[in-house]
């Protein structure tokens, strides 16, 4: 959840709730732009946001980025960044992860993988012959981690599904057995009620089950294919810059976890192994923009191709009111957006930028490589061939 917002003119944050940060809210946006490459005027609509890339890919920096790409906005007519009434102006912020990474089940079973079954200490989940002190700095973790047996990733991924599905997130409600998947479903459905401006974070840039009537309530559903306008936003990020800033970022959370007792969030370590198959996730989630990307585009379009699509996830599809697509492959902070799509029959918009399908598949292309040349690589440049 977003509480402050940055004045254009000083460079200072403000709280978003106070007389300055509403009026800079009120007026903040007519035009998004970004990276030279087209405006995206947006209508007095709450937002979904949808956050979409892969795990490490930057993906929680585009709502800031978001609103700090600009034009004028002292002189913008009142913007969709507040709500009619006025009085709601923060981001909701629905990630099923946040709540993970808080539970003390979680820390427990972490405590029970990082120090009881000394994945920094001998021979248990890691590679026969380990001596101890392997996470003394975040070098060592980072070596440790090239060298880490399946086991281990598996009682990571273990921890965190059991945390989410099953023993997590008890304090939340006086159900027998809550999930923290169960709160966080419940948190997004009030927040659309609300009508409230959400940021909806996911690996997979299909989030079509939100409009399937069998996994939200009817209220919502409604509300939301009547009274959002709905973003899709990815961050594109190549394979190999991906698989080492996964592994930097475990180390450094592990360090922190296990030397600084700095609180939570609690790491988690995806598994970055070739044999665990990363780059063939990596592959699946690039492959899966490709298609959402001409799905979007083809049912939007004047003469759309029949599909054999469910009719939620048509739905989906209709109700996407822009693509934007991100770069991240640059310095930490570089992050930029490279092409977008706005549909041309929103409500209230006006001098839309509309790119073509092309321009948007080439840019995933370009910016989210596979360096090897394996039959994999090429036949997920071109996953219709």
């Amino acid at each position: 959840m977003y509480s402050k917002i940055t004045n254009p003119i000083t460079g200072r944050t403000v709280a978003i709730n106070g007389k300055l940060g509403k009026t800079i809210l009120r007026n903040y946006i007519n035009i998004l732009m970004g990276g030279g490459r087209g405006q995206i005027p947006i209508p007095d609509k709450p937002i979904f946001l949808i956050v979409a890339g892969a795990t490490g890919s930057g993906k929680g920096g585009i709502p800031s980025l978001l609103l700090s790409q600009v034009t004028n906005p002292l002189t913008a007519t009142a913007s969709s960044w507040m709500n009619a009434n006025g009085t709601r102006t923060e981001w909701v912020k629905a990630l099923v992860d946040d709540l993970v990474e808080h539970d003390p089940y979680y820390k427990h079973r972490l405590d029970n993988i990082l120090k009881g079954r000394q994945l920094c200490g001998s021979t248990d989940l890691v590679t026969p012959n380990n001596q101890s002190n392997n996470c003394k700095d975040t070098r060592s973790i980072k070596k440790l981690i090239d060298n880490i047996q399946p086991e281990t990733y598996d009682a990571f991924g273990d921890a965190y599904f059991s945390t989410r599905t099953e023993m997590g997130c008890k304090k939340f409600m006086d159900a027998a057995k809550p999930s923290c998947d169960t709160i966080n479903d419940i948190e997004l459905t009030t927040a659309i009620i609300d009508k409230r401006n959400i940021v909806f974070e996911t690996t997979n840039p299909r989030a079509s089950w939100l409009f399937d009537p069998a996994s939200i309530e009817p209220a919502a559903l409604k509300i939301l294919t009547e009274d959002y306008h709905i973003i899709l936003t990815f961050s594109m990020v190549d394979y190999t810059k991906l698989r080492e800033r996964n592994k930097s970022r475990a180390s450094e959370v592990i360090y922190n976890y296990l030397h600084t007792g700095r609180p939570a969030p609690y790491p988690r370590l995806p598994d970055v192994s070739v044999e665990g198959g990363f780059k063939n996730k990596y592959a699946s989630i690039k492959k899966n923009l490709q298609k959402e990307i001409s799905a979007i585009l083809n049912i939007n379009s004047t003469t759309p191709k029949p599909t054999s699509d469910p009719s939620h996830v048509a739905n989906y599809y209709n109700h996407i009111n822009t693509i934007i697509l991100y770069n991240n492959n640059g310095a930490p902070g570089s992050m930029n957006q490279v092409v977008n799509w706005t549909k041309t029959s929103v409500k209230g918009l006006s001098g839309n930028y509309t790119n073509k399908l092309g321009d948007l598949l080439k840019a995933v292309r370009r910016y989210m490589t596979i360096a090897s040349r394996s039959p994999l690589a090429r036949a997920v440049k071109n996953p219709w061939r």
